[in-house]
C-alpha cells in the first residue's frame, strides 16, 4: 500500500513538474507548433515581396520608357516645319514655342486658340473659327489660307484629328505655316503676268500663243478680233484659226 503511495506522488511530482512546459510549447512533428505555424506566413510574405519588387522594377523600366518617348516626341515637335496648337491637352491648348513666335507673342507665352483669332483679318479670322468647329464637332479637315490683321502676313492652316494607339478620344491639331513670301513672290508674278498680258492687248497686230500639241491656248485683242470670236476664252475653246500666207 505505501509503495503504491510512493508511486502515485511520483507520478503527481512528475506531472506538476512537466505540464507547464508542454502546456507553454505544443509539439507538432517533433517541432515547436510556432515554428510549424510561422514557417509558411514568413514564407508567403517572402514571395509578395519579390512580387512587389519584380512588378516595381517593370513600373520603373515602364515609366523610364515612357519619358523617353515624350522626350523624343517633345524634341520631334520642337523641330517640327510648322508651328502647332493642340486643342484640349491635359493643361488645356498647347501650343510649340514656334507658334507663338510666328504670330508676334513672346516665345515662352503658351497660346490658345483666341489668340490665333485674334492676329487674322476680321473675315478670315470667321473662316477659320467656322472650319475649327467641323473639325471639332465632326472630325473634317481644312486647309486654308488666311491673311493677317495687319494685311501683310499671311498664313498656311491646316487642321486636321489624329488618333493615337492606347487613346479613348481624338487629338485635333492646328498646323500653322507664315506663307508671306510665298503669297508676296506669287502676287509679284501675277503682275508681272497682267503687264505682259496688257502690253500683248495693245499690239495692234494679233498674237496667239499655241501648247504642247499645238493647240491656240491665248491670244491677243487684236487676236480675237480678227476671228471674230467675242472673247478669248470662246476663240480657244473653238478652235478658231487665224490663216496667214498664201492660202489665206
Amino acid at each position: 500500500m505505501q509503495g503504491a503511495i510512493r508511486r502515485g506522488r511520483l507520478v503527481a511530482v512528475l506531472l506538476v513538474t512537466s505540464g507547464p512546459a508542454i502546456a507553454a510549447e505544443p509539439q507538432i512533428w517533433g517541432a515547436p507548433a510556432s515554428w510549424v505555424i510561422a514557417g509558411p506566413i514568413v514564407a508567403g510574405l517572402a514571395a509578395a515581396a519579390a512580387l512587389l519588387g519584380r512588378r516595381l522594377q517593370a513600373a520603373r523600366r515602364e515609366l523610364r520608357t515612357a519619358r523617353a518617348a515624350r522626350a523624343l516626341q517633345d524634341t520631334i515637335l520642337s523641330v517640327a516645319p510648322a508651328a502647332f496648337l493642340v486643342w484640349d491637352g491635359p493643361d488645356g491648348d498647347v501650343s510649340s514655342p514656334q507658334l507663338a513666335n510666328l504670330l508676334g507673342f513672346p516665345e515662352d507665352m503658351s497660346l490658345c486658340f483666341a489668340d490665333m483669332l485674334g492676329v487674322l483679318a476680321a473675315d478670315d479670322a470667321s473662316a477659320l473659327n467656322a472650319a475649327a468647329a467641323g473639325l471639332r464637332d465632326r472630325g473634317e479637315a481644312f486647309d486654308l489660307s488666311l491673311q493677317g490683321a495687319d494685311g501683310k502676313r499671311h498664313f498656311r492652316m491646316t487642321g486636321v484629328r489624329l488618333r493615337t494607339e492606347g487613346s479613348a478620344a481624338p487629338t485635333d491639331v492646328l498646323w500653322v505655316r507664315d506663307v508671306s513670301d510665298t503669297v508676296a513672290a506669287m502676287t509679284a508674278a501675277n503682275l508681272e503676268r497682267d503687264r505682259f498680258r496688257q502690253a500683248l492687248d495693245a499690239l495692234p497686230i494679233p498674237v496667239w500663243l499655241r501648247s504642247a500639241t499645238l493647240q491656240i491656248c491665248d491670244g491677243n485683242r487684236a487676236f480675237v478680233a480678227a476671228v471674230e470670236a467675242p472673247s478669248v476664252a470662246s476663240a480657244v475653246a473653238s478652235g478658231a484659226e487665224l490663216l496667214t500666207g498664201p492660202d489665206r
